[in-house]
């Protein structure tokens, strides 16, 4: 007769005790499942809850509830929650350890930081965690930095560069009240141990954006992330023994992973999400994790491998069980008509040197020829000009593209100029076979159909790319396919550079409305790559203002309206950029914000490099050097890993 098993659960910290008599049978199916381990003081079991949400159906059994914290109360933000972000926000307050798995543009950040909020408000429990480290890519720190602003009034110091803190300064951050600290993923190694001192003696949450980013369990920055996911007051730091050391840390209490693509790739993958946010859940890796779920065995040249897959659907349970998932056809009713958002690129300093020399030799040029007043050599410096911020925004570019088609849609990118999607093309190319030989992984496929290519061609293409069972990628010229062409297979349009014309604009957009009613029932989703500081600022307002001309003529429209709000609102148009007018209160708002976020450090005195892109103009045209900082520059040095 089988042995009763009592389960004790802890739903908080994602731990269940079994105790029961004797039985071998039953303590082998208990092994078989990573990150089961035998308490021998206190003569017990303890497996993760998820593991025994999946077998548990196998015996017969009591369970009861040893620690039930339920949701806290949830922080009200200024603007109310969705009911499934509410739900998913009191998912996260609930357990220490969870993954919010929801599609993109359903609302994320905003449910984390409602989560965040009400972990700070809960002085008096347990939960009490005054203190958080958010670690994101570095193209979305200020996505973060504005939505904590927005949804709760709360400011993130983000960490940037590689130069460690001032000692007054660390001290300072390590003493804030509500501390929001900030850091992208490709310097966190680097900060980590100054990470570590400012969170020392205190209890914080982890919140790992895109946290897919780190399924490399050899990466540093996972492996830095795993860390501070496991902070219990002393972490070691170091790679082997000899160079090892502990130092004094705080207390992770929660640890959150957000991402829109939870299955990414190979069972393999999913390891450290489950490593960060229920620590131990899978045992060790190749032991236990690996030899159950990735198929992990000696190969024919005597290696182990772990490219396969198995017990697959007992993996998706288990995630399921620490995660919220919420695609967008499932809320596609709670969702936008089109849904807009503008992602800031960063321009490492020796590029921006270089894009500043540009600007001072064509500024007076390129502000005919958006007036279009100018001739074919003012359109060739505009170009010249607007070329000169991709190199910033093509490694974002790749990065969305593949992060929308991993979601299993169908992603449009579109560029002006020839020369923008032949580099994007090349950069598909290059990274599709980086990752082929790295990992032995198949991306979705991409194809390109620019505007060089013959009409027939681009059709042939296109169709190509439509009939594309999955996921798949297509490189297009806002022109050339933006104009008759029925592309609303896709679900997803980015674009790479900007057309200041508002037609040409609205019929790239266009071409993924659904023209046939039945192909997509989630709206489309519109992501604008802009380069702050630069001409892109120029061109946004250009384009603010023609909206602006043609709704006094024939009335507001909601698409062109959704365009400049979605501008307006990421506080990247300035107004005064290379000298054009712009009269609207709103958009002159958003300039001055937006100037003295890059300029200006809370505090401080004015100084030259506070001046306005049109101070700064004027300074170049008397050939003055508008940027003394230049002199400090050295392209030897790593650069600056700018959000």
């Amino acid at each position: 007769m089988p042995a009763l098993v009592r389960a004790e659960v802890d739903q908080w910290s994602g731990s269940v005790r079994l105790r029961f008599p004797y039985d071998p049978a039953t303590i082998e199916v208990i092994k078989t499942y990573p990150g089961s381990r035998w308490d021998k003081a206190g003569r017990f079991w303890t497996v993760p809850i998820d593991a025994w949400d999946v077998f548990k159906g196998l015996f017969k059994y009591e369970e009861t509830i040893s620690v039930r914290t339920g949701p806290l109360p949830l922080f009200q933000t200024p603007k109310p929650l969705r009911p499934y972000q509410v739900e998913a926000a009191n998912f996260l307050t609930s357990r220490s350890g969870a993954m919010l798995t929801m599609d993109m543009r359903t609302g994320k950040t905003p449910t984390a930081i409602a989560a965040l909020a009400s972990m700070f408000l809960a002085e008096a429990t347990q939960l009490s965690a005054p203190a958080a480290l958010i670690c994101y890519p570095a193209s979305i720190r200020e996505v973060w930095a504005d939505q904590l602003m927005d949804w709760a009034q709360l400011h993130m110091i983000a960490l940037e560069g590689y130069s460690p803190l001032d000692p007054a300064e660390l001290i300072k951050l390590h003493q804030t009240p509500y501390l929001v600290l900030g850091c992208h993923y490709e310097i966190l190694q680097q900060r980590e141990e100054e990470i570590h001192a400012i969170l020392a003696g205190r209890k914080f949450i982890v919140i790992a954006d895109e946290l897919h980013q780190c399924k490399n369990r050899k990466a540093r920055r996972t492996q830095a992330l795993l860390r501070l996911s496991k902070a219990d007051g002393w972490t070691v730091i170091g790679a082997d023994e000899d160079s090892s050391k502990k130092i004094p840390t705080g207390i992770c209490r929660a640890r959150w992973g957000l991402t829109g693509t939870p299955m990414r790739n190979r069972n393999r993958d999913l390891y450290c999400l489950f490593d960060f946010v229920r620590p131990g859940s899978m045992g060790s890796y190749w032991k236990g994790f690996a030899t159950r779920y990735a198929d992990a065995h000696i190969d024919d040249h005597g290696h182990w491998t772990d490219l396969g897959e198995s017990n697959s659907a007992e993996l998706e349970r288990r995630l399921a069980t620490v995660s919220y998932r919420v695609t967008r056809a499932q809320v596609a009713a709670y969702l936008p008509k089109s849904d807009r958002s503008v992602i800031a690129c960063a321009m490492p300093e020796a590029l921006m040197k270089k894009y500043r020399a540009l600007e001072k030799a064509y500024a007076t040029q390129v502000i005919k020829a958006l007036d279009e007043t100018g001739s074919r050599a003012s359109e060739d410096s505009l170009k010249h000009l607007a070329q000169a911020t991709v190199e910033a925004k093509i490694p974002t570019a790749v990065d969305r593209a593949y992060e929308h088609a991993a979601r299993g849609v169908k992603v449009l990118v579109f560029a002006t100029y020839h020369e923008t999607l032949k580099n994007l093309e090349e950069r598909f190319d290059t990274y599709a076979a980086a990752e082929k030989d790295a990992t032995d992984t198949i991306l979705p496929p991409h194809f390109c159909a620019g505007g060089w290519k013959t009409p027939i061609k681009r059709g042939e293409i296109i169709e190509t790319w439509r009939a594309c069972p999955g996921p798949s990628i297509l490189l297009a010229n806002t022109l050339s396919s933006g104009v008759g062409i029925d592309l609303a297979d896709a679900e997803v349009a980015i674009f790479v550079e900007l057309a200041w014309v508002p037609a040409d604009f609205r019929q790239a957009e266009d071409r993924i409305q659904d023209v046939h009613k039945g192909k997509r029932i989630t709206p489309p989703i519109y992501e604008y790559l802009i380069t702050k500081g630069t001409i892109d600022e120029a061109m946004a307002a250009k384009l603010l203002e023609k909206i602006r001309n043609i709704e006094s003529v024939v009335g507001s429209d909601a698409e062109t309206g959704g365009v400049a709000q979605a501008l307006r609102g990421a506080g990247v148009v300035g107004s005064a950029r290379l000298g054009l007018a712009n009269n609207s209160d709103e958009t002159v708002l958003a300039a001055l914000a937006a100037i003295r976020n890059r300029w200006l450090d809370e505090g401080d005195a004015p100084s030259s490099a506070s001046l306005t892109p049109q101070e700064r103009l004027a300074g170049l045209a008397a050939g003055l050097d508008d940027d003394p900082d230049d002199e400090m520059l050295d392209e030897d040095q790593p650069p600056e890993a700018l959000g």
